[in-house]
């Protein structure tokens, strides 16, 4: 990881209350794994010292593209950042959707499977770590569920995962609470009729509202398929040591663990964390 200064290319507001920056420099940094984060220090305001998290949305050798609700002090704050203007962001943080490490390796048999047909369940801005998979991956045939609230968060996302598809082995399906875009209903029930229906998976990648998740590691376990969760724990400090970000984790014998999403995560088995 690096601390490395950027400059803003472009921050817009995207939907309401939704907003996409892009930031470039000028030394190259990496490698990077979807569901990775940055720790991004907001410029000019000494009153907010901790840096934030963002989940890495686009990226290439040398600029980063984010997606973030403004939902807080911090976040408003961002809003007000114009291009050309300076910041700093630590990265890539934490682990990634990497099958084989999120599951341990040689130790377990099931790392060693070939994922070669992957969900990715994705609602909200937890759609955001997933796009970045679909190109780690490329012999992979990829399925999104995607759920959005509305037409206009879901914008935010498809025209991303449109250009994907014209590169890779992707097929959309695309939901929204309000029948606004796509088809009205949840994305989980889909997964769920189409694997019933004979469509199997190797893999389930999700990231979104805990009831999302829930449902999707409750599908994962009535099948027998891998799942892995980027979980969207508050963060402080960002390197393990504030305990803020632990989340609960049964481990191999059944007891739980307090984990550090920042460290330990943010990408974990979802069929071991224990939701509140």
């Amino acid at each position: 990881m690096k601390d490395i200064q950027f400059t803003v290319e472009s921050n817009e507001k995207k939907a309401p209350g939704v907003w996409r920056m892009r930031f470039i420099c000028a030394e190259s940094f990496g490698p990077v794994l979807g569901g990775q984060f940055l720790h991004l220090e907001i410029p000019n305001r000494p009153d907010m010292p901790l840096r934030r998290p963002f989940c890495i949305y686009q990226y290439d050798r040398r600029s980063v593209t984010i997606v973030y609700a403004a939902v807080g002090a911090g976040t408003e704050a961002m809003t007000d950042i114009r291009p050309g203007q300076t910041v700093k962001c630590l990265l890539p943080l934490g682990n990634g959707f990497d099958f084989k490490v999120i599951l341990g390796g040689a130790e377990n048999p099931r790392a060693q499977k070939d994922k070669k047909r992957v969900a990715l369940v994705g609602g909200g801005l937890g759609a955001a770590p997933l796009l970045p998979v679909i190109g780690e991956y490329p012999a992979a045939e990829f399925h999104a569920y995607l759920g959005f609230a509305n037409a206009a968060v879901a914008a935010v996302f498809t025209e991303d995962f449109q250009n994907a598809a014209r590169n890779a082995d992707l097929k959309i399906n695309l939901f929204t609470d309000d029948g606004s875009a796509g088809v009205k209903g949840f994305p989980t029930a889909a997964l769920d009729r189409d694997i019933g229906n004979g469509l199997r998976f190797d893999a389930i990648l999700t990231c979104g509202p805990h009831p999302l998740m829930k449902a999707v590691r409750g599908i994962a376990v009535k099948y027998d398929i891998d799942a892995f969760m980027s979980g969207e724990n508050r963060m402080a400090c960002g390197a393990g040591a504030c305990l803020t970000c632990t989340c609960a984790v049964r481990g191999a014998d059944g007891a739980e663990h307090n984990l550090r999403a920042c460290v330990d995560g943010p990408v974990f088995d979802l069929t071991r964390i224990a939701f509140n």
